[in-house]
């Protein structure tokens, strides 16, 4: 019995272990997104350099596609466009943005009042990336939450801390029996086993 629910706490242990490792590798996959593309300005904005979202920096000034993700928080420079704030809001009508508003990580461009097809209008300042925007914000509060005391959890120690005291002192007392008796040591320690797995239930 006492082998049995070792052996069941230890493989309940390895798959929560292996599911968290999944759930946080994919989690980070969703806020540092690779595949976007910006164009970038240089300071006399007369030359265009495509550059991936994940090199981008804040300060960096960039041209807003016409359409897709918004991979880091910026602020507008110029022009306006449309985008879909629902993954952060959860509002799910769309939304204008003008020159000094902020657009954040995780908004969706709709639209871009782009009328000339040579120069997008609207160009942004990155002012954050990675983990330091709103969704990664939202992510970090997610893979590490704040710490919670429940009193539920903190009756279940004292109970789990009682019955590891009690164990304790029934296996003391077995193990002098059977010294006093000089039964076989093998035997001694199967009965400890028993008496502690016995006294602290698996399920807790």
């Amino acid at each position: 019995y006492a082998g049995s629910v070792l052996g069941i706490t230890i493989f309940t242990a390895l798959l929560s272990v292996v599911r968290i490792r999944k759930d946080r590798i994919k989690i980070r996959k969703m806020i540092l997104d690779q595949t976007q593309q910006y164009l970038m300005l240089d300071e006399n904005e007369r030359k265009n350099i495509s550059v991936k979202s994940r090199d981008m920096v804040p300060g960096l000034k960039v041209k807003l596609p016409k359409n897709g993700p918004v991979t880091c928080d910026m602020v507008i420079d110029s022009g306006s466009i449309v985008v879909d704030e629902s993954l952060l809001t959860g509002e799910s009508i769309p939304v204008r943005k003008i020159a000094g508003d902020k657009i954040y990580n995780g908004s969706l461009i709709l639209s871009n009042n782009d009328n000339d097809e040579k120069q997008h209008s609207c160009v942004a300042t990155v002012s954050k990336t990675g983990f330091y925007t709103v969704k990664g914000q939202m992510i970090t509060s997610i893979l590490y939450p704040a710490p919670t005391k429940l009193n539920l959890q903190s009756d279940a120690n004292k109970f789990i801390l009682g019955m590891v005291i009690i164990a304790v002192i029934m296996s003391g007392y077995t193990i002098w029996l059977m010294v006093y008796y000089e039964e076989d040591a093998i035997e001694a320690f199967y009965l400890v086993v028993d008496i502690i797995a016995i006294s602290i239930p698996p399920a807790l």
